[in-house]
């Protein structure tokens, strides 16, 4: 630990051959899912790690799983097993987890939002100087990002996860509790075949392929998928 005030906390699971990335399925192969996830988790971990305004922090899945994802994503990463019976629970006892660890805002992020910017985080947690809470909603109802400098066991409690509503019962939840939120600009998970289609087209197409240059292995990936 580096001693800053912000963490960013990325979930991500052990790949595991037919475990991961299984919507995707059959219209890409088992070995193609597999590989796409790995190179997305690889290049998301090689963006985000070491940067000056935050601490990031890999909550990973299943917890018998650390020796391969440190041989994965490098022995020099921050891990933590995640802790609960379902995703709400993860979450709030990885946010709890790093709160005890004397941090003042802590942000939540998926694997799944290859495509996401410093940018935009560094702005998230920027804007927890005003609100109490940050989302970031995805274009399928759940949101890509959370973000808080408090602790809100509400906020994860009785949602329906994998649904189309989450983002508004979490919503109706802050506003339960009388908290102030900032929405950060809708963003695409990458859970279905659709979505792997944009983001190929996004990185084949993209006229400043700078911005997403650290992308590489998902690039060669999606390239050989799309040959």
């Amino acid at each position: 630990m580096k001693n800053k005030k912000n963490a960013l906390l990325l979930f991500a699971k052990y790949p595991l051959r037919g475990r991961v990335k299984t919507r995707l399925q059959p219209e890409l192969s088992t070995e193609q899912a597999w590989n796409l996830y790995r190179e997305m988790v690889f290049d998301l971990v090689r963006y985000l790690r070491h940067r000056d305004t935050f601490d990031l922090k890999i909550f990973y899945y299943p917890r018998q799983y650390l020796p391969g994802m440190k041989r994965w994503l490098g022995e020099d990463q921050e891990y933590h097993a995640q802790r609960g019976a379902n995703l709400g629970e993860k979450m709030y006892l990885a946010m709890a987890e790093i709160f005890k660890q004397n941090y003042k805002k802590v942000i939540i992020i998926g694997s799944d939002v290859p495509t996401i910017s410093t940018a935009l985080i560094n702005h998230a947690f920027w804007s927890l100087e005003i609100y109490d809470l940050i989302l970031g909603p995805s274009f399928d109802g759940g949101y890509y990002l959370i973000g808080s400098k408090n602790l809100y066991r509400e906020l994860f409690r009785n949602i329906q996860w994998s649904s189309e509503n989450v983002l508004k019962q979490t919503l109706h939840r802050a506003r339960s509790i009388f908290l102030s939120y900032f929405l950060l600009h809708e963003m695409w998970d990458i859970d279905t075949v659709d979505d792997v289609r944009r983001l190929w087209r996004l990185l084949k197409d993209h006229r400043d392929t700078r911005n997403y240059d650290y992308l590489s292995g998902t690039h060669r990936v999606l390239s050989e998928i799309f040959s």
